[in-house]
């Protein structure tokens, strides 16, 4: 079964956290159509059923809001699992993804916010690092557009950070290039506040330390890069 998620080249090595979804849910499909079985008989099943409906909802857009009324079904320990494997996805398949995925990763980061889910904010600082300056497709404007105002404040921050400040200097320099109808300028960030959602999964005091923890980390990863 070839992928449904990624670009691939011949003769490359199988992305190992691909190969784990697709596996999943090639075994588990039968039950990813409803009528669906709400009960898991052990732990390791239950683990097995969030990775297999990850790849339905990435993988099937055409189903992938069934997918999700399937996983908020079954879930039992707040989404904390299906979390931590959408933070994998962002890290290590983000940049290969084919259009379609990446746009149900979105619209599915954006159904995590919305039912509060543990680790959501975890999981939206990982997506803030794949923001790439001079890239304004749906997928960065509408975190930008998520994080509001603090975006401004975290992009001051980390202008030195060659990603972020190539990200300030489009939104400085080159409004022009953000062709999306509902972005204008600068201000309109400044004027929307970040999302409720978003400080609802975690007290303002973790949204600074947080800020300032990842800040200091991509200063320190680029200085030391700079050293050797």
């Amino acid at each position: 079964m070839a992928s449904k998620l990624i670009r691939t080249i011949p003769y490359e090595d199988e992305n190992q956290t691909e190969l784990y979804l697709r596996q999943a849910f090639e075994v588990l499909e039968p039950r990813l159509r409803p009528p669906f079985p709400l009960i898991t008989s052990n732990p390791q099943e239950y683990l097995q059923l969030n990775h297999a409906i990850l790849y339905g909802v990435l993988g099937e857009p055409n189903f992938a809001k069934i997918h999700i009324k399937h996983l908020h079904a079954i879930v039992t320990d707040e989404y904390c699992y299906f979390v931590s494997f959408l933070i994998k996805v962002v890290n290590e398949l983000y940049v290969k993804l084919i259009d379609s995925a990446e746009s149900r990763l979105i619209w599915v980061i954006q159904v995590m916010i919305d039912v509060f889910a543990v680790g959501a904010d975890n999981l939206l600082v990982c997506l803030l690092r794949q923001i790439v300056g001079g890239d304004f497709s749906d997928g960065n404007l509408w975190l930008c557009f998520e994080i509001g105002r603090d975006l401004i404040r975290l992009l001051q921050d980390l202008a030195h950070v060659h990603e972020f400040g190539a990200l300030w200097k489009d939104l400085v320099f080159n409004l022009s290039e953000f062709r999306t109808s509902g972005f204008s300028d600068i201000p309109q960030l400044y004027c929307k506040r970040t999302s409720s959602r978003i400080i609802k999964n975690s007290s303002f005091e973790e949204c600074a330390f947080e800020h300032l923890r990842l800040s200091k980390t991509l200063f320190l990863d680029v200085h030391s890069r700079i050293c050797i």
